[in-house]
């Protein structure tokens, strides 16, 4: 059947001229719309006047119709912009999320911890929590966020990161904000051990960043008034085992304050530094500890050197019954041959090893206290080189010598033994990307340098206190 061509019409109705239809011009209804059931339509009538302002009314009616018609598809246009910017930013925030994540929990926890186990709070414990409470997540991300931007390539990577750690530290301590100057909101007592988690995370942030300020100490004071103010609350609203966990996180923190403690005048150190008196409890605790490794009661030991006089003091007393106590608690300790039992034979002879570094580093803190026993410090520095010589040079037993390396690398006087503390600690840093690690050796090189090369022995405490530095060991 052949087409018939029918032209575009110039006159007619509305509906013809855009359907490009012939029309017979049969108003009000013409018959080509009557035939296809269609609304006809007709254009207005133009009332043209022979003054020239109702033509320029006419025109000007005409651009402002099509203005306004452009405008309203203008903001439509925009309106889709926005949601669509929107999404994508929802969606490429949270991709982001989940690869920080992910790289914490693959990467960042295996560099920080002993083993991996389900004893590991980190994982066992913090990353289901997380998905409960904001300021968990918020702070998780912050610390994945600044211990990537130590590994990647190129300044732009490295600011988003960077940018990342700053928003979302921000976060996490205004939720710290919100649940502890308003403790009478009925969820309170339910968010408390939420609070402390937050709190040890970022206190294990300042590490990462290498922070020499006094807010890690705060940070930790903090926490001990909360777990001391609030344990009837932390039995009742959780387990046994998260309590502890979270107690243990604490310890090793404790501890690191402790060894910085008389780095500070008195008066700010009376306002920091608070016996910890709530670690009586029954151990709930199941295998090794991811931070503590086999030495958790000698970290609770550790804490009684609180009750001794500070090292400047006049008090100092050889024959006290304190002394002579901890003296014998630390040169006794033992680990737990029972837990150490049930590890794999490389795994527990790493562990052994630090559990003695561990004793020693003890029993350095406990006798720089004491002039009279000044003279065994070298020597105790010592054989902790050696036993750190022995440890798996992959282990991650590595990840907890710091501290360690720290006290006995300003004991040491061998330049054999300076070399390979100074080797050591430059591998941990490299390996784990803790910027603490560069402030300790900074220390040392200048005990180091003094005790050398102008043969003058000088206390690291004397360095931190003129510079007004106190950095986590942790």
């Amino acid at each position: 059947r052949r087409r018939r061509y029918a032209p575009r019409t110039r006159q007619g109705c509305l509906t013809c001229r855009a359907r490009r239809k012939r029309c017979d011009n049969q108003r009000p209804i013409c018959h080509t719309c009557t035939r296809i059931n269609a609304e006809c339509r007709w254009p207005d009538k133009l009332q043209i006047s022979d003054d020239r302002r109702g033509a320029n009314s006419l025109q000007n009616q005409d651009r402002s119709t099509v203005i306004l018609s452009n405008l309203e598809s203008l903001d439509t246009e925009t309106n889709n912009l926005d949601v669509s910017l929107a999404t994508d930013l929802n969606t490429t925030e949270a991709s982001l999320e989940r690869r920080l994540l992910t790289y914490y929990i693959h990467t960042f926890i295996p560099q920080v911890t002993l083993v991996q186990s389900s004893s590991n709070f980190f994982t066992s414990l913090y990353i289901p929590m997380a998905f409960h409470h904001t300021g968990v997540m918020d702070a998780i991300i912050a610390c994945a966020a600044a211990h990537l931007a130590r590994s990647v390539l190129g300044p732009e990577k490295i600011q988003e990161l960077n940018a990342v750690v700053i928003q979302r530290q921000q976060q996490a301590r205004e939720f710290v904000t919100k649940h502890t100057q308003r403790p009478e909101r009925p969820e309170w007592e339910e968010c408390k051990l939420e609070v402390v988690v937050v709190l040890l995370l970022l206190i294990g942030l300042e590490s990462q960043t290498g922070g020499r300020s006094l807010r890690w100490m705060q940070r930790v004071n903090c926490v001990r008034q909360l777990l001391q103010t609030y344990p009837a609350t932390a039995t009742k609203m959780w387990s046994e085992w998260d309590a502890d966990c979270i107690q243990r996180h604490f310890l090793h923190h404790d501890v690191m304050a402790l060894i910085m403690e008389d780095v500070l005048d008195s008066e700010t150190k009376t306002n920091l530094s608070n016996r910890s008196d709530f670690f009586q409890r029954r151990n709930a605790a199941q295998g090794v500890d991811c931070l503590l490794g086999l030495s958790r009661n000698l970290f609770s030991i550790i804490t009684q050197l609180r009750s001794l006089p500070n090292r400047d003091s006049q008090l100092i007393d050889m024959d006290a019954p304190e002394f002579l106590k901890l003296e014998t608690d630390f040169s006794n300790w033992k680990y737990d041959h029972e837990m150490a039992s049930t590890l794999d034979l490389n795994v527990r002879l790493d562990l052994i090893a630090l559990s003695e570094c561990h004793r020693l580093a003890a029993l350095i803190l406990l006798y720089r206290r004491y002039p009279s026993r000044l003279y065994c410090l070298p020597h105790l520095a010592s054989q902790i080189m050696c036993i750190v010589s022995r440890i798996t040079p992959s282990s991650g037993v590595l990840s907890a010598l710091t501290p360690i390396l720290f006290l006995a690398g300003a004991e040491l006087n061998s330049e054999v033994d300076i070399a390979l503390c100074a080797a050591r600690l430059k591998s941990i840093r490299e390996a784990s990307k803790m910027m603490n690690i560069a402030s300790v050796e900074e220390v040392l090189r200048a005990v180091w340098k003094e005790r050398l090369q102008n043969r003058v022995r000088i206390d690291w405490l004397e360095i931190l206190r003129a510079r007004r530095w106190t950095f986590s060991l942790g």
